[in-house]
């Protein structure tokens, strides 16, 4: 039992060690402009419109294993532009190199989500 615990030990280092990733110390360092966008997808079962809002660095180099961060606001109460409503931190992550993705979660047609009895059972 001992010997099978060292070996994934040492498997386990080895990957650590082969892994192992020098961080772009500019990209870490460097703040950078950001461009919004938007765009409205179209749901086909339920025939509406997604608005979807991007927030991303505005350069004109290509960041190297860029992160992908998708932004969830929350529940709004089908308040429409909810997905833009924490601008202050997707626009802080695209800053930093980020490409950030908001999904309206709900629209302003939708039901609301009632407020008593057992969530998953209403």
């Amino acid at each position: 039992m001992g010997k099978y615990i060292h070996l994934l030990f040492c498997i386990l280092l080895i990957s650590c060690i082969s892994n192992k990733r020098v961080p772009n110390s500019k990209i870490a360092t460097q703040k950078f402009e950001i461009r919004v966008d938007s765009i409205n997808l179209y749901d086909t079962l339920r025939k509406r419109l997604i608005p979807v809002a991007f927030y991303l660095p505005k350069t004109k180099k290509k960041i190297i294993d860029q992160k992908v961060v998708i932004f969830s606001h929350g529940y709004a109460e089908n308040r429409l532009g909810a997905n833009k409503a924490y601008s202050y931190l997707t626009e802080n992550l695209a800053s930093k190199g980020y490409f950030v993705v908001s999904i309206q979660h709900e629209l302003p047609t939708d039901e609301l989500i009632p407020k008593t009895g057992i969530p998953q059972l209403v």
